[in-house]
């Protein structure tokens, strides 16, 4: 069964960016349910995590740079870390993409979607809390689609600081996938 997944999954991936978000999305839904639901450390929690990725060595380096992430003792305080961070970095780039805004309007889209993350972000701190696991997983998918459409509505322009934007997303997009396989882990599903 996982075999026929990587192979759709292969067949897959070379459609456009938010067809390739989606995808992923399926992908890593699909591994998460093999992955085993209990585990020990932080070292633990980071290997099954970031092994649900496509990209696992750039899922460790963001894992890296989240403050107390190594020392969460439990996957529900890993996603409380992880979750405070994103909604911080959330906010670094939305003022980070408001100052681009001005200077055009193809940015104007990714502002939105970023000031949108904020209260999602803040609402997913509160289901985390109250053990509302589903609720957190929608959050974080929601924030998937939104960097997705962010990075799609440059793809055709040429315009300033358009790859500078795209690291963000993609660092954004992969603490996103971060809260979604340690929500997953902890029990959403």
């Amino acid at each position: 069964m996982t075999r026929s997944l990587v192979i759709k999954y292969s067949y897959l991936r070379g459609s456009s960016p938010i067809k390739s978000y989606v995808v992923n999305c399926f992908f890593l839904i699909a591994l998460l349910l093999l992955c085993p639901p209990s585990l020990a450390t932080a070292d633990d929690f980071s290997s099954a995590i970031c092994s649900g990725t496509l990209d696992p060595i750039f899922c460790f380096q963001v894992l890296k740079t989240i403050p107390g992430a190594r020392q969460a003792a439990s996957l529900e305080s890993l996603e409380g870390t992880v979750i405070s961070f994103s909604l911080s970095k959330g906010n670094e780039i939305h003022e980070y993409v408001q100052s681009l805004a001005g200077a055009k309007d193809v940015y104007s889209n990714c502002a939105k979607i970023y000031g949108e993350f904020m209260g999602r972000l803040q609402n997913a701190q509160g289901m985390l809390k109250s053990k509302d696991y589903r609720g957190v997983l929608n959050m974080a998918s929601n924030c998937i689609n939104g960097v997705a459409a962010c990075s799609d509505s440059l793809k055709d322009v040429s315009v300033a600081y358009k790859s500078e934007l795209l690291d963000k997303n993609k660092y954004f997009y992969t603490l996103s996938l971060i809260i979604l396989i340690s929500n997953k882990l902890v029990g959403a599903v």
